[in-house]
């Protein structure tokens, strides 16, 4: 490659057709619904860059959630009465404060070779373990509802070949089939999970007891972690409170934050083309702190309460289904 002033001089094995306005150039022998190559067509190279250290995997992971935000908000729509965007929470990922570390540290334990988790939404979290941990495989179960659900699937198929199965549809039948595979044998047990799916208190106990079901019969407490996002709101808190009460999981943290801050930054509004170009210091992305999740008059939008929680499921016995009994003394309704 030799460069001539602003200019670059490629050499070329052949010729090629200009791309179209979407970047992307057709096959014309290929048919118009397929861009993808199956795996036989053309094997899985080996990683180009591998991060070696946290700082390493931190870029890597920040440079895919700038990716993968492009591509949700080049997939979006909005509301042609109302200028609101359809996909209000196309941001709303995983924070990258104490939530990203706790959720990287479970994931990079030596035992985790099986990641199952429940909603996908933007694939930030997805992304996040899979690099978190290159020798994991992922399951994740995910209504595919917003119209960049499927290109989502498909980047992060290309990149992760061979680690990653999108079980598309929603959990309460999913879940429960696939479960029954695990405990056949022909599908391997799960050694983390996170629940994100339904935010209401029963999507959150038929989850965590669909996931209960896919963990190693008589694996040890503190095996096998669970992750459940969004513990602030009301319903999903109230689900929480019950898989305790029930004997199912015993909560190790239950992080509650109050107003923006490294735990719990704002996030950019969605939908809004005035602010793709706006400094977070500007006078146009003000912090505007919001009795509750919205729409900000500036360009981010500040949860002023947030959580996770993480726990462990009390282990399980197929006989029985489980051991029961009450919960633990770390969990508080609120904190």
């Amino acid at each position: 490659m030799r460069t001539c002033g602003p200019f670059v001089l490629l050499w070329a094995a052949g010729t090629r057709a200009p791309a179209p306005p979407g970047g992307v150039i057709q096959d014309p022998g290929r048919p118009k619904e397929s861009l993808l190559l199956s795996p036989k067509e053309a094997p899985p190279p080996r990683p180009r860059f591998v991060p070696k250290n946290d700082r390493a995997l931190k870029a890597s992971i920040f440079t895919w959630f700038d990716l993968l935000d492009r591509l949700v908000e080049h997939h979006s729509t909005t509301n042609p009465t109302t200028g609101n965007p359809d996909q209000p929470f196309r941001y709303g990922y995983i924070r990258e404060g104490m939530q990203l570390d706790t959720y990287i540290a479970a994931a990079q334990e030596p035992h985790v070779q099986r990641y199952c988790e429940v909603g996908v939404n933007g694939g930030h979290g997805t992304v996040a373990m899979l690099l978190a941990n290159p020798r994991m495989t992922v399951v994740s179960f995910d209504l595919g509802e917003w119209p960049y659900s499927r290109h989502v699937y498909d980047l992060i198929s290309i990149a992760f070949p061979n680690q990653v199965r999108f079980m598309v549809g929603d959990s309460k039948q999913t879940l429960p089939a696939f479960a029954s595979r695990v405990r056949n044998g022909s599908e391997p047990t799960c050694d983390l999970v996170l629940v994100d799916g339904e935010h209401t208190e029963q999507g959150v106990l038929r989850d965590v007891r669909n996931l209960r079901s896919m963990i190693a019969p008589g694996a040890k407490g503190g095996a096998v972690k669970v992750l459940i996002d969004d513990v602030n709101f009301a319903r999903p808190r109230a689900g929480l409170q019950k898989v305790v009460e029930q004997g199912l999981i015993v909560v190790d943290q239950d992080r509650i934050f109050h107003g923006a801050g490294p735990n719990n930054p704002c996030m950019r509004v969605a939908g809004k083309r005035e602010c793709y170009g706006a400094e977070p210091n500007s006078t146009i992305a003000k912090q505007t702190h919001l009795p509750a999740w919205g729409l900000s008059e500036g360009c981010l939008v500040c949860e002023p309460r947030w959580g996770f929680a993480t726990g462990h499921f009390v282990p399980v016995t197929r006989a029985g289904g489980g051991n029961g009994g009450g919960g633990n003394g770390l969990f508080s309704k609120w904190k």
